[in-house]
């Protein structure tokens, strides 16, 4: 008995530390996401984004927001804990230079669009005349907190978004701000509760649940983290963060089979992704698939050779490798 406990010991050396990495967020592989709206939250479909390094020389990235305003950036060019910069120029709005750091697995980033006026006074852009249910002061308050964001003066920011909710009580986009300030801050009580009061200003989308599930997981609450994450799922199976974190947590409550299948479908949807490798081969482990681990194993010091946790998998693989052969 002992010598299988320490067996599996030897096996099992992702999953403790990747654990509390995950919420002290040193990632070396990750993805900034999120979406771009207006004013009122509508999305706006095929807007280009730039993304590149805030120190010069490194990769530059570029995406194009899909239908539902949404947008990722992902691979190996994204590292831990690393400034970038979204780059957004669309005629007849402002233009957007946003400075964002990597700070978990999956960095949501939402972006609004403000319209220039034009010389009539009316409203420019794409869609004329979406910011009319939205008071103008409340905008020029939203507009003034974007700014402070990409200057990195959050407590400027915080305080022009909560002057625009003064000033309309409705503004989703304000409350989703501010929901990003405090996340950053690490005050995660205080992100929920704004979250969730956007989610109940206007239909939420699958990001906003699983970023709303993420925080309930920060705040030890398993239960209401479930129901975000499946929420999220109904709407958008494919919805890889969703997909990793619900593993995350049936993985947390000793429910392996049942993380399996979420980080199975969160590999198969991003796996550029090395977390997402990690947390499947501790899963298997826990479920005696050895041969299954294996493939993992080599699957994962194929793609991510220079990762941290390569060095340590390629020392466990003789044992690992002997422990399949006896599996039929």
């Amino acid at each position: 008995m002992r010598r299988s406990v320490v067996f599996l010991a030897i096996l099992l050396f992702c999953a403790t530390g990747l654990l509390a990495q995950m919420n002290q967020n040193p990632y070396t592989n990750g993805t900034i996401q999120g979406e771009v709206e207006l004013p009122n939250g509508q999305p706006l479909p095929d807007v280009y984004i730039k993304l590149e390094p805030e120190n010069a020389g490194g990769l530059i990235q570029t995406a194009t927001t899909d239908s539902a305003g949404h947008f990722a950036f992902a691979g190996q060019g994204i590292g831990a804990g690393g400034n970038y910069e979204i780059s957004i120029n669309v005629q007849g709005f402002e233009p957007v230079n946003k400075l964002v750091m990597l700070t978990g697995p999956s960095t949501y980033v939402p972006i609004t669009l403000i319209p220039k006026p034009s010389k009539n006074g009316n409203v420019g852009g794409i869609v004329p005349a979406v910011t009319a249910a939205v008071p103008p002061r409340a905008v020029a308050q939203f507009q003034t907190g974007l700014r402070n964001l990409d200057q990195g003066k959050a407590s400027e920011a915080e305080r022009a978004f909560k002057k625009a909710i003064q000033i309309d009580p409705q503004y989703a986009a304000s409350y989703l701000r501010l929901s990003e300030i405090y996340a950053d801050q690490h005050h995660f009580p205080e992100a929920k509760r704004a979250i969730e009061q956007a989610v109940r200003i206007e239909k939420p989308s699958s990001e906003s649940y699983g970023y709303l599930g993420y925080l309930y997981m920060m705040e030890k609450q398993p239960e209401k983290a479930r129901k975000s994450f499946e929420k999220s799922l109904r709407m958008e199976p494919k919805n890889w963060f969703a997909q990793l974190e619900l593993g995350r947590l049936r993985y947390e409550q000793k429910d392996y089979a049942a993380a399996y299948r979420h980080f199975l479908a969160a590999r198969e949807l991003h796996p550029q992704m090395a977390t997402v490798h990690l947390m499947l081969y501790d899963d298997l482990i826990h479920l005696n698939k050895y041969k299954a681990a294996l493939a993992e194993l080599d699957a994962f010091v194929a793609r991510f050779p220079k990762n941290p946790q390569a060095a340590r998998m390629r020392k466990v693989r003789p044992a690992l490798a002997a422990a399949a052969a006896k599996q039929h």
